[in-house]
């Protein structure tokens, strides 16, 4: 007797819980009110204001420093040089229903003024106040870094800009300028042949530097020139020059090497 009415109160306690669970859904599904939008999840990056999907939303009105908008989509494009935005977020359901509204206000962070190269190409700025990394765009691709340079630049021409950025993601920045310079590739088809190094070179290059067993044997702006091994073997690669500002050095090709052979001066026959 005991044991049923223990089984007994367990049966009831369930169907109190699970009345009570239909309940509940039923009048949050009723009243098509959706979900606000959360707060951490409102991010700009002075391009596009975005935003984390809230539940049973149908679309979004947002309003951007008393501008209003309605966006069907959980992003924004924004563009604006002002100091400061306040951004609201109300999310929209069934029958218009709103959610309460989300506010957040992002401060802008300095700009990158210029873009300096040194003599190599590695490309520095002037530190931003509030800034703890940089987005580094080059021709398209973008990097983050902590430091004020750059240098991890391919062959040809590569255009640059730089952004600041924080940790705190109530902030934003707006991109430099943009900088193009050329990055020289490597010569190619290095060959040796009748006592002369030659080269498939480039245009844009100022001149070349030839290695003759990893060492610098001459400069030159021509991509060929006379070289007397002396009856040795040796190896040789080529490096094209940029003028320092508006192109930098290519890389060294790769190495070429070359087997010097004596000439046959004895032959034997043995018999047998």
């Amino acid at each position: 007797m005991k044991n049923f009415r223990r089984i007994l109160t367990v049966l009831l306690t369930l169907v109190a819980m699970v009345a009570t669970l239909v309940l509940t859904t039923g009048c949050s599904s009723a009243s098509g009110k959706p979900a606000a939008v959360s707060e951490d999840s409102i991010v700009f990056d002075g391009q596009t204001i975005s935003w984390g999907a809230a539940k049973s939303a149908q679309s979004y009105k947002v309003e951007v420093n008393g501008k209003s908008y309605t966006a069907k989509t959980t992003s924004l494009g924004y563009t604006t040089s002002e100091a400061t935005i306040t951004v609201e977020i109300t999310s929209v359901g069934r029958k218009n229903k709103e959610s309460k509204t989300v506010t957040k206000t992002f401060t802008k962070l300095g700009t990158v003024a210029q873009i300096y190269f040194d003599e190599a190409g590695v490309a520095t700025w002037d530190p931003i106040e509030g800034a703890t990394s940089y987005d580094v765009d080059v021709n398209g691709q973008i990097t983050s870094v902590t430091a004020c340079r750059f240098d991890a630049f391919g062959e040809g021409r590569q255009t640059i800009r730089v952004r600041a950025s924080s940790v705190s993601n109530d902030t934003y920045a707006s991109w430099s300028e943009s900088v193009s310079k050329t990055f020289l590739y490597a010569p190619t088809s290095v060959k040796y042949d009748n006592g002369r190094i030659s080269w498939q070179g480039s245009s844009e290059a100022a001149g070349y530097e030839i290695y003759i067993d990893n060492a610098l044997w001459r400069s030159t702006t021509s991509t060929n020139e006379t070289f007397d091994p002396q009856g040795t073997s040796f190896s040789v690669k080529v490096k094209a020059l940029g003028d320092k500002q508006n192109s930098f050095d290519s890389k060294p090709c790769e190495e070429e090497r070359y087997i010097f052979l004596k000439n046959i001066t004895e032959l034997k026959v043995e018999a047998g």
